[in-house]
């Protein structure tokens, strides 16, 4: 939510210093962040980029990749979709009933893929 603010944004974590490791792959979607141990420097930036494959590694950073991917115009994969699955109860079924359209996948190695597609009407 932040990448669509007007201004700069700051988050800091003083529990868990590996919290944001799920920002790395919100910058390969090609948001604008400063990160360091423990603080996330957000510059907005309204566009990311769709077709980009990013990769969940657990539920709170998967419910955030999620958050921008349904922002994003065009599709967008993320694998390691399964702890959506496991976080969230029946979430997809919820999302496609507000319009989200989501195809889930196995891949070779059983966690989900799930591609997210966001259509302008």
């Amino acid at each position: 939510m932040l990448l669509g603010a007007k201004n700069s944004s700051q988050i800091v974590e003083r529990v868990w210093e590996n919290r944001f490791e799920y920002a790395y792959q919100l910058v390969r979607l090609g948001a604008r962040l400063e990160i360091d141990k423990g603080k996330i420097i957000i510059t907005p930036k309204k566009v990311l980029n769709a077709g980009t494959q990013i990769k969940a590694t657990d539920v709170r950073g998967a419910a955030v990749l999620l958050l921008a991917a349904i922002g994003i115009e065009g599709g967008t994969i993320i694998e390691g979709a399964s702890h959506l699955q496991r976080g969230y109860s029946d979430l997809f079924a919820k999302l496609q009933q507000l319009g989200v359209q989501i195809d889930s996948l196995s891949n070779q190695r059983t966690s989900r893929v799930a591609s997210f597609f966001h259509d302008v009407k």
